[in-house]
């Protein structure tokens, strides 16, 4: 038997992709278009943010703490 899988979403979120429904079938200039894009993808990232409960700050110290350091021949790469 299959398996269904149901997803209800935020209220936040259903409303951008409503917006963003309707932003898709008009026929924008392309600067009014990345205007548009660029306005949904922050409000994607604000809903997601929100989501989460972490402030920009944490999330800014986690990037730091994941990203590779850079080596070069005068940095060692044994400890000690």
């Amino acid at each position: 038997m299959a398996s269904t899988i149901t997803w209800r979403p935020t209220d936040d979120m259903a409303a951008w992709m409503t917006r963003r429904g309707a932003d898709v079938a008009a026929p924008p200039s392309l600067s009014a278009r990345t205007r548009t894009e660029m306005d949904l993808w922050r409000e994607a990232q604000r809903i997601d943010l929100a989501r989460t409960g972490w402030t920009l700050v944490e999330l800014g110290i986690i990037a730091d703490a994941t990203q590779a350091g850079m080596t070069a021949d005068t940095v060692s790469q044994l400890p000690g």
